[in-house]
């Protein structure tokens, strides 16, 4: 099954058959036909749709297929022909002894990494696009208390929680990144919203707070992003610091 994911700035989405395309293009595509001759009939169409090609792999496939055009800010266009899909996350850095980690701790935390990296994995499966399925998976780290990412991140000395967030497009090397936010739900959402719809790269405290608000990005009240764990390590700090 070959699936066209063409992203565009439009909002609505469209679905193309093979023998559309074959109008779309000024070259013949047989029943069968090649990287070649798809990939003229591509560049006919992304000409006349205004979008901009970038072709990634396509191999022999047949007229039996459906394209699917999506809506995306990329202006990009990936072809995926039962290509192997990959993801990889970790839970952040930092020094976790056998000391500090109980069995059950270790199951929970291994637990919601399996959930987190199932949940990009499939979203990539159903064919979107990378950067929305690792949001999807982020998400659900940062709405654990388990790592140091929204629900779970570290205190401040005046114990305030600061987020932080990036993500990168792998094809066109834009990213998106917000600093210092206080009241962001899930600062990954809103690090894609400056990478889709801004002219920056790093938006930080209040500035990034008030372009969140514009976009429509969830926001919470800084004591959501409390947790026991890090409450005690807090108070742990402050008292060292203290008798230092």
């Amino acid at each position: 099954m070959l699936k066209l994911l063409l992203h565009s700035a439009t909002s609505s989405a469209v679905r193309i058959s093979i023998q559309q395309l074959r109008r779309f293009s000024s070259t013949q595509l047989p029943n069968t036909f090649s990287d070649k001759t798809l990939g003229s009939a591509l560049r006919v169409v992304a000409k006349r749709t205004a979008l901009v090609v970038s072709l990634a792999y396509v191999g022999n496939v047949t007229a039996n297929v459906d394209a699917t055009i999506t809506n995306a800010q990329s202006q990009q266009v990936g072809v995926a022909i039962n290509a192997p899909i990959a993801i990889a996350i970790h839970g952040g850095a930092g020094t976790i002894t056998k000391a500090n980690l109980s069995e059950q701790k270790e199951l929970a935390i291994r637990s919601k990494l399996q959930e987190a990296v199932t949940q990009g994995y499939k979203a990539l499966r159903a064919g979107e696009s990378s950067i929305m399925a690792i949001q999807k998976a982020v998400v659900l780290l940062e709405d654990s208390p388990l790592f140091n990412a929204g629900i779970g991140a570290v205190y401040t000395y005046e114990g305030e929680h600061e987020l932080d967030a990036s993500i990168m497009d792998g094809q066109t090397l834009n990213a998106g990144a917000v600093a210092g936010v206080k009241q962001i739900k899930n600062p990954v959402r809103l690090a894609y919203q400056v990478l889709a719809h801004s002219n920056h790269v790093l938006l930080t405290g209040d500035g990034a707070e008030e372009f969140a608000r514009e976009r429509g990005i969830a926001m919470a009240d800084n004591r959501m992003f409390d947790s026991q764990f890090r409450y005690e390590a807090w108070q742990k700090a402050k008292t060292k610091q203290q008798q230092d």
